[in-house]
């Protein structure tokens, strides 16, 4: 869930996501972790992830290896079994939002939710637009309800 969210993936690009999609690129004096990202239509892309995301995935790869599909199913006795597929993670959002009171909650809308909150955060529409690989900033707009200029 913190991929869709925090990355704005769709839950294909998550399915398929690889720990050697996971890299650091200096920022400064410092480095960032950006995910690169091959998505819809075959378009590429480098999407910046926070610090909490990052070290998140860090742990996950200490509990099933830092090579292959970052993305694993869990067994009965919660050991990790094989990648999931955009099924999988469509059930387990489903599941999930369920669990709050939101049954029809769908892997989009947390990538919705992605665009939404770096909107709010002041991350201007043109940036976003790239970041979701939209063909135009106008789907963009679109995408967050916003009016037409």
């Amino acid at each position: 869930m913190g991929l869709l969210v925090g990355a704005g993936l769709r839950r294909e690009e998550a399915a398929n996501l690889r720990f050697e999609d996971v890299k650091l690129v200096p920022r400064g004096d410092r480095f960032r972790t950006v995910l690169a990202i091959e998505g819809k239509g075959a378009k590429n892309r480098t999407v910046p992830i926070s610090d909490a995301l990052a070290n998140a995935i860090d742990r996950w790869a200490g509990v099933v290896g830092n090579e292959g599909y970052v993305l694993h199913s869990l067994g009965m006795n919660q050991e990790p079994g094989e990648n999931v597929t955009a099924v999988a993670i469509f059930n387990v959002v489903r599941k999930r939002g369920a669990m709050i009171g939101k049954g029809d909650l769908a892997p989009h809308d947390l990538r919705r939710t992605y665009a939404q909150i770096g909107f709010e955060e002041g991350v201007p529409i043109t940036q976003l637009s790239v970041l979701l690989v939209h063909a135009s900033v106008e789907t963009t707009r679109r995408y967050l309800n916003l009016e037409s200029p």
